[in-house]
């Protein structure tokens, strides 16, 4: 159906009272721009407008493309907000029937305008000021939490629908909200600066937010951690850190390049698990940023005592919560010390022994042997304790993990390079059939053109023969046209007699002597001729069989005068007499030349279906060679495309292996954090100080 475009409600909205059903929109004011005209805040999908209502603001969102589903969308989602009451959202009524554009009624979103800050806006504003960001990151993740408690999703997480309101966090813009009640296709896929590159319309459910939440919640604290990434990244309105481009390569991303060399071991583990965010195809799959070791992502200890998620309660989340505190040594050294009190004794009795006489070289082995022996059985004593066993596990756990990491990045290069390769023969292939069907199409087009020449010439002789016959047959019409307006002339002239005709200056005598040498009537001469000698002149009157005669007394001014009541006649019938031969006449010379146009039209019609018969021949013998190459073309593309998806599955497979695989390395790494203190050294400090 039509829709209307900005423009058409750039027009109507200058006028509320008219444009607006709603009563309270009716007596508002739309905000202007500088050059007095609606100040309107364009989207993707939505234009909107402020209207000042008797004190109380609101926006109005007037949709730019027709959703069949946005009515019961946004009744879904009204019922849903009010009964979860969260403190992020603003209030907004759908109306149905709420603007009128060229005299029909259109859909319109009226909300409550929220005066703040755009996030990014907010952001550049306290740059300078660490711990305003850190606390921003802090309430950006209780945003998350509140929002994963209540089964919604945004489903849009970008800047420009978060909005800083004295501190505290607003979202605006629900089109792509999920709530429960809701069922998918999706009709929007969010910015893509804030989106995983996979997410397609099927994608729709409370897991939306999980990737967009990454983004900003990393940014954020890399930010609080390194403000001059804001300058140095060139961030602006589109995005904060990352674009796209990051999330499609971030091996060769500028950004993450930048992050990885930032020496801050909490951002360092939230980079890894936000990069096996990444690798993971499957956006179901996406661990929510609050499942993560809240002691790396919480900005302070409050955090830790909010109550979690029901849906989040698991190993990973009680692990987070509870064993956040480093371990310390704890060990019996009762035995250690018994053995380093022997030690000292032997020490001493072997000192007592080079007095007596012992030789030093052997007393200095017999010592280092026993030191030798006495850290070896320290070490072995300390590699059993359990709190030691437990971190090589989870050392050795990490070492395996990084291995199987390498291996899958591996894998997936080795795969990628295969499908490179896969395209490049694929494309060799295709060009090779592909010039076999130019070949095939050029010899065909060059017989159909020898064929069509070949008709061409025989049809510009035939049309030559036509336009002989046409002309012959046009001459005779007007030879025959030519004399019957001669016999006319002839006919009517010859009724107007010279005796008989008022002629100026040329009395009975003249007449008399005129008709003496034959000229009786005004057919019976054509014209005049005045000759002269000297300083005599004589006029001749040419008579009709072409011999001039000399008639006395008739000078150069009677000859003018009688050439002119002739020529008056003569322009007179001209006028009169007939343009076009009967129809019958015309009729006859036509069927005496149409056997010849019948004969031409024969042969030509004969000659074009020779050709056409020619033509189909050489259509069919190419079309079959045609068809062909056409199944090799069709079957090579479906042989390459089987391979490349089987190996484009491989790599998706493999990447959702890698992407479960950085997520624990960066779990385990945390853990192994929680084991710093056992340490060898620490273990021999505690025998030696205890």
């Amino acid at each position: 159906m039509s829709w209307p475009s900005a423009t058409d409600y750039q027009e109507v909205i200058q006028s509320p009272s008219l444009c607006f059903s709603d009563p309270e929109l009716r007596t508002g004011n739309t905000t202007l721009d500088g050059m007095g005209l609606p100040k309107p805040v364009s989207g993707a999908f939505a234009i909107v407008y402020q209207l000042n209502c008797a004190g109380h603001k609101y926006a109005v969102r007037c949709f730019l493309q027709y959703n069949p589903d946005r009515e019961h969308h946004y009744k879904v989602i009204t019922e849903y907000l009010k009964k979860a009451n969260l403190p992020y959202m603003v209030d907004f009524e759908f109306l149905d029937q709420g603007i009128k554009v060229r005299g029909k009624w259109y859909p319109i979103l009226k909300m409550e305008w929220i005066e703040g800050d755009l996030l990014n806006i907010y952001i550049q504003r306290n740059l300078n000021d660490p711990r305003v960001i850190d606390k921003l990151a802090e309430k950006f993740l209780h945003l998350i939490m509140d929002l994963s408690k209540n089964t919604i999703a945004h489903g849009d997480l970008h800047p420009a629908n978060v909005i800083v309101q004295n501190g505290s966090l607003k979202l605006i813009d629900y089109d792509g909200m999920f709530v429960p009640g809701l069922e998918g296709p999706s009709h929007e896929l969010g910015h893509r600066n804030f989106q995983h590159p996979n997410r397609n319309n099927n994608d729709f459910g409370s897991y939306l937010d999980n990737f967009s939440a990454w983004v900003i919640y990393v940014s954020l604290v890399a930010l609080s951690i390194s403000p001059d990434l804001w300058q140095r990244i060139g961030c602006c309105d589109d995005f904060l850190l990352f674009r796209k481009e990051d999330f499609e390569n971030p091996e060769a991303s500028f950004i993450f390049s930048n992050l990885r060399d930032i020496n801050n071991q909490r951002l360092t583990t939230l980079i890894e698990l936000f990069e096996s965010c990444i690798y993971n195809s499957n956006l179901t799959e996406i661990q929510p940023i609050i499942n993560s070791a809240s002691d790396l992502l919480s900005t302070s200890t409050e955090i830790i005592s909010e109550e979690v998620p029901s849906q989040v309660i698991g190993a990973s989340w009680v692990w987070d919560h509870v064993k956040n505190q480093p371990f310390h040594l704890e060990v019996n050294t009762r035995f250690e010390k018994i053995s380093l009190a022997l030690f000292c004794v032997s020490t001493t009795l072997l000192l007592y022994a080079i007095n007596m006489g012992i030789p030093l070289t052997l007393a200095t082995l017999i010592l280092g042997a026993g030191s030798f022996v006495l850290i070896g059985v320290f070490l072995r004593r300390f590699r059993v304790l359990p709190s030691a066993l437990e971190k090589w596990r989870i050392d050795s756990n990490i070492s395996n993990l990084v291995n199987q990491q390498k291996q899958e990045e591996k894998t997936i290069t080795e795969l990628n390079k295969e499908i490179v390769r896969l395209n490049q023969e694929e494309n060799r292939e295709a060009t090779r059939i592909s010039e076999k069907q130019n070949e095939n199409a050029r010899r065909e087009k060059s017989e159909i053109d020898a064929v069509d020449l070949e008709l061409n010439k025989f049809l510009a002789y035939n049309n030559t023969q036509r336009q002989s016959v046409n002309q012959t047959e046009a001459k005779e019409v007007n030879d025959q046209l030519s004399i019957l307006q001669n016999n006319y002339l002839y006919q009517n002239l010859s009724k107007h007699s010279v005796q008989y005709s008022n002629i100026q200056g040329i009395g009975s005598v003249f007449k008399d002597r005129l008709v003496q040498n034959g000229i009786r009537t005004a057919v019976d001469f054509t014209g005049i001729k005045i000759s002269s000698w000297g300083d005599t002149e004589e006029a001749l009157i040419v008579k009709r069989t072409g011999s001039s005669v000399h008639v006395e007394g008739i000078g150069p001014k009677r000859a003018q005068e009688l050439e002119s009541w002739r020529q008056s006649l003569e322009a007179r019938y001209r006028q009169q007499m007939p343009r076009v031969l009967p129809p019958d006449r015309v009729s006859s010379i036509r069927a005496k030349y149409q056997p010849k146009y019948q004969s031409l039209n024969a042969v030509e019609a004969d000659a074009k279906l020779k050709s056409k018969e020619k033509k189909e021949t050489v259509f069919a013998r190419y079309s079959s060679i045609h068809r062909e190459l056409l199944k090799e073309m069709h079957n090579t593309r479906l042989k390459f495309t089987q391979y490349r998806n089987d190996n484009v599955k491989k790599v998706a497979n493999t990447k959702n292996a890698l992407s479960k695989n950085m997520w624990e390395i960066a779990q385990k790494r945390q853990e192994f954090g929680l084991y710093r203190e056992i340490t060898f050294k620490a273990y021999l400090k505690k025998i030696f100080t205890s």
